[in-house]
């Protein structure tokens, strides 16, 4: 059931519900292609719709109960598509944990010039 549907079942009649089918649809086709559904803020589709900004957009209504209205519905079918709600620490830590045992087995060590694409930006001159 889509979310018209299901607005139809509960006798909405808000024509603005169209909006989350097709960030469903456009989400999921972004997972499949990427395999993730950590969408990047500047994320737009070839035709040009803002992805990124709509994740950006859903992640803070949600967290702060603003003007977009997410239901439980919503949210369930989100998370049943892997939807990333934090994007803090704890999404990004574990990967940088794995390049970086992978830059010290192949170096040896863990220190890197800043300059190298994977210290880019950690020195307090590119802050």
């Amino acid at each position: 059931m889509n979310l018209h549907e299901y607005a139809v079942f509960l006798g909405i009649t808000d024509p603005d519900v169209h909006w989350f089918d097709e960030f469903v649809e456009r989400l999921t086709t972004y997972k499949e292609k990427y395999g993730s559904g950590l969408v990047p803020l500047s994320y737009a589709c070839p035709d040009g719709y803002k992805l990124g900004g709509q994740v950006h957009n859903i992640r803070q209504n949600h967290k702060e109960f603003k003007s977009l209205h997410i239901t439980p519905w919503m949210i369930s079918k989100l998370d049943t598509l892997g939807f990333v709600w934090e994007v803090g620490y704890r999404k990004w830590f574990p990967e940088f944990l794995d390049h970086m045992r992978e830059y010290r087995g192949s170096m040896g060590i863990v220190w890197f010039p800043a300059r190298t694409p994977v210290g880019m930006g950690t020195n307090s001159e590119s802050n």
